[in-house]
């Protein structure tokens, strides 16, 4: 398994390839579910 920071790299390295907005809140979302903070 991936820890907290390995994820959260896996998902920021595919963020130039999301061009919805709502795509980049989702992924905001799980961030802050993993991390249990807001950004």
């Amino acid at each position: 398994m991936h820890n907290k920071k390995e994820r959260i790299n896996q998902l920021l390295d595919s963020w130039d390839n999301l061009d919805d907005e709502n795509e980049q809140k989702e992924i905001l979302d799980i961030i802050q579910s993993i991390e249990g903070v807001s950004i």
